[in-house]
């Protein structure tokens, strides 16, 4: 009989030194997954990266698994909160501008650690972690319904209801092309226009006024930046 995988951590630190510990180990394992792949890496080599005994990686994982859903449910805790800031600025614009700070957004949020994005997403069905990708995408499409719900007379949607989860998995479609085959191409200018074409077509914006898009990254968050000519 094949061996119960445990996904969830062991403890949850409490102290400021547990924590550094935590995310040391952590950071180590996105490290060692972008280096040599889930396959390759084991428990040893992520405490020799981390500088930490095995024993303390055991103390709060119980196996790699459970240090990927780690990794897989912090990814995922920061994308929701960048796609909820897109939104929160997205509320005054015109639909053709909400489209293209939409997709600046959600590009930024894949370029962030292309390289890890993509390991995880390929170790996500393994650690049982694809009800919180559903969450990802229910919280998307939700926002994207109220967003198109409030726009209605700037756009040619009839039924935001059914609308708004079409786009949210044809962006998910292409992002998870692009992230699985050329992650590069999620911060090429050109590829971003050409996304935000397609998604004004489907939804009728109309362009009123010329905008630049430039994308600024701070450490684990990216800005978007729209400035009108």
């Amino acid at each position: 009989m094949a061996r119960a995988v445990r996904t969830t951590p062991r403890k949850k630190p409490k102290q400021d030194r547990s924590r550094a510990t935590v995310d040391a180990i952590l950071e180590a394992t996105a490290r060692v997954l972008v280096e040599v792949g889930y396959e390759r890496a084991s428990t040893n080599r992520i405490a020799r990266v981390a500088g930490v005994s095995i024993g303390s990686l055991y103390q709060y994982f119980p196996g790699k698994e459970a240090l990927v859903a780690a990794l897989v449910e912090r990814h995922v805790d920061r994308v929701t909160t960048l796609l909820d800031q897109a939104f929160d600025y997205m509320e005054g614009l015109q639909p053709r501008d909400a489209a293209r700070a939409l997709v600046t957004s959600v590009l930024s949020t894949q370029a962030i650690d292309a390289d890890l994005h993509r390991r995880l997403v390929e170790q996500i069905p393994r650690v049982g972690r694809l009800q919180r990708i559903a969450d990802i995408e229910r919280r998307f499409a939700e926002r994207t319904r109220d967003y198109l719900q409030s726009h209605r007379r700037e756009s040619s949607v009839h039924n935001p209801e059914v609308a708004a989860p079409l786009i949210v998995y044809a962006l998910h479609g292409i992002l998870f092309g692009l992230a699985r085959t050329d992650p590069a191409q999620l911060e090429d200018d050109a590829v971003a226009e050409e996304v935000v074409a397609l998604l004004t077509r489907y939804v009728g914006a109309h362009r009123r006024h010329g905008f630049d898009v430039a994308l600024a990254h701070n450490g684990e968050a990216a800005l978007i930046a729209i400035a009108a000519r």
